[in-house]
């Protein structure tokens, strides 16, 4: 996944204009309606805003630092002196603590988030799908007269995305066809 699709129907990418380099070299933009509409997830190892700090210059020893990485919690922390934390949220009280993992950014996790159970539901976009306890729910349709895309001019009526605003021979939409023409 390389974008950070938000929206209604994931028609806005959050990372745009952040730039390839918003995250760095290690780290991935993701949507996140909490921060502005997107945040960088790091690595494995980096920790940061910008996912620009590296553990190994914190924490002693490699990766994962003398901490256990199958640890079922959401936020890896590992510090100066052998320290482990195990966080479901990182706080100023972690400050000289190291993100070293994050249970989303861990290949194969289950976790999710809006935007990604947005763009899971079925392939439509009339349906919509929300994040509960790290699972995605099952597909809700989205209330009739929402814009979808799957067809030209669609909004959704009854889960479907159907083409209901057509454009007229008066209209602007054939006027600036004929005129092209």
């Amino acid at each position: 996944e390389s974008a950070a699709w938000t929206g209604p129907t994931c028609e806005t990418n959050a990372c745009q204009g952040q730039g390839e380099v918003a995250c760095g070299a290690h780290g991935q933009c993701v949507a996140d309606g909490e921060a502005g509409g997107w945040r960088c997830e790091c690595e494995p190892g980096h920790s940061g805003e910008r996912c620009h700090v590296s553990c190994d210059l914190i924490c002693n020893g490699p990766w994962p630092y003398g901490c256990n990485p199958s640890i079922e919690a959401p936020i890896h922390l590992c510090g100066p002196g052998d320290g482990c934390q195990y966080v479901e949220h990182a706080d100023e009280a972690n400050s000289g603590w190291c993100t070293y993992q994050s249970r989303s950014a861990v290949a194969g996790d289950a976790a999710c988030d809006s935007a990604t159970c947005s763009r899971e539901a079925n392939g439509d976009d009339c349906h919509t799908r929300s994040c509960q306890d790290g699972q995605c729910t099952e597909p809700v349709p989205l209330p009739d007269g929402t814009v979808c895309h799957s067809v030209e001019w669609g909004q959704c009526l009854g889960g479907e995305c159907l083409a209901v605003h057509l454009p007229t021979a008066g209209s602007s939409a054939s006027m600036n066809s004929e005129a092209s023409a």
